[in-house]
């Protein structure tokens, strides 16, 4: 299950996702710096690939065991998020491409939104989609993806090897179809695109998020609006978790399983840069977001992580002790006011401060949990 939204706005462009996967699998977050290549072949999560002569820098949240990822941005400053779609299709069970393979590659190789887009559809129809996404126990989806510059915003939605495309100034996609007779261009013919959906695809409560994540959208601008949707959960639910709900775009898992939110971003698209904010963990509604400065000095960089998987799991243990209690309004007041201060220090840094700041961060960080986990 995952939740990404973004919109073009007179006053911002903003982007956001939530990646909800099994709740203990580990996300690392990684830049690797622009490359040529002169090898011919690239190996995928499971199929190898004709390699490009040169790939962008790119900015990647990924599951740690697979080679695509979640979420990510490039040099050129185009952002993705993709979504698991459920649909009749059964030949996603045969490896090939898996969506986060799609979307690092349309990072790696596209300079604008529509042109990742395009590198997207040209790896599907040359190499299909497919294959095993789950870490705890298999699971077999189609994709849609919600790509993004600061000048335009695309959402994609795919099975097998067909798909559909709509141009959109703002728009929130989930773990369910959006597109209908609508879309700017088909694979074929023009069609209902949602025909494809899994009888089950309710279940999976991407309607319910979906909704959740709009009424968010339509109650104004800015970096705020995506913050409050990807930590929005539905009317009544309060913590900690007694259930499985699949409802809530921040999602949780609970004792009788379900996917759970393991990372989260949110961009702010500036003039000459992009503010990002990253969980770097699990469970955005009692995580903080650290800021990131994503601008000419931070592509620069040579490759580096952000978040390794034994701070994912440091991080993890956190959260999750919180999660099973019942945070107090002074827990969100702290929240908010230590994310408030470091979103006004990151107004004035450049990326050559990334690394120094994230650390201030994060020390911070480990006083306030220190303060609330019991």
């Amino acid at each position: 299950m995952c939740d990404t939204l973004g919109a073009i706005g007179k006053k911002s462009v903003v982007f956001g996702k939530n990646s909800d996967r099994d709740p203990k699998e580990p996300q690392v977050t990684e830049w690797r710096p622009a490359q040529a290549h002169s090898e011919k072949k690239v190996k995928c999560t499971y199929i190898e690939v004709d390699q490009a002569t040169y790939t962008h820098g790119t900015l990647l949240s990924r599951p740690s065991w697979l080679w695509g990822g979640e979420i990510g941005m490039n040099d050129q400053g185009v952002i993705i998020g993709n979504e698991a779609l459920f649909s009749t299709n059964e030949g996603n069970q045969k490896e090939a491409l898996i969506g986060m393979d799609l979307l690092r590659l349309g990072l790696e190789r596209g300079d604008s939104a529509k042109a990742a887009m395009d590198v997207i559809l040209e790896m599907l129809e040359q190499y299909g989609q497919g294959g095993n996404c789950g870490y705890l126990s298999p699971l077999y989806y189609d994709n849609a993806f919600l790509i993004m510059d600061h000048k335009e915003l695309y959402v994609l939605e795919t099975v097998g090897k067909q798909w559909a495309y709509k141009k959109m100034d703002k728009a929130a996609i989930s773990n369910c179809f959006s597109i209908k007779d609508d879309a700017d261009a088909y694979s074929g013919a023009r069609c209902d695109f949602s025909q494809w959906a899994s009888p089950l695809e309710p279940e999976h409560g991407g309607f319910e998020r979906r909704c959740l994540s709009q009424r968010a959208l339509a109650g104004g601008e800015g970096i705020d609006v995506v913050f409050r949707a990807l930590r929005s959960h539905e009317d009544g639910f309060n913590l900690p978790i007694m259930e499985k709900n699949s409802r809530n775009v921040c999602l949780h898992a609970a004792s009788d399983g379900g996917s759970q939110s393991t990372a989260s971003w949110a961009a702010d698209f500036q003039q000459d840069r992009v503010l990002l904010y990253v969980t770097g963990g699990a469970m955005p509604c009692v995580s903080l977001y650290k800021p990131y400065v994503f601008d000419s000095a931070a592509i620069e960089q040579g490759a580096y992580s952000l978040f390794d998987q034994a701070s994912w799991e440091e991080h993890d243990a956190k959260v999750t002790a919180l999660a099973q209690q019942q945070p107090p309004a002074e827990f969100y007041a702290e929240r908010d006011a230590l994310e408030q201060a470091w979103r006004k220090q990151a107004q004035t840094l450049s990326g050559r401060d990334n690394a120094e700041f994230l650390r201030a961060c994060l020390e911070e960080e480990k006083q306030f949990y220190q303060k609330w986990v019991c």
